[in-house]
């Protein structure tokens, strides 16, 4: 699917949760995730992105919860 000028693949619900932004109206700014960090789902899940800026294609695959350290959970960097 296309969202905010990327190509976004991966897990069917992150696919969803993209999906439910761009209906609501609302806006999400790919150019500030890396690979690696974390795109939180409205509902909390949370799956790592895997992203390549020129390209503009990014990747959100499911991420087992427990893998996701206190920083990440937080978002403290």
């Amino acid at each position: 699917m296309k969202a905010f000028g990327y190509s976004v693949r991966g897990n069917r619900r992150a696919l969803i949760s993209v999906l439910q932004v761009v209906e609501g109206g609302y806006e999400l700014h790919w150019e500030s995730l890396n690979t690696g960090d974390i795109y939180w789902a409205e509902n909390g899940e949370g799956f790592r992105v895997k992203i390549n800026h020129k390209t503009k294609i990014v990747m959100l695959n499911e991420e087992d919860q427990s893998n996701i350290t206190e920083e990440e959970l937080y978002d403290i960097n």
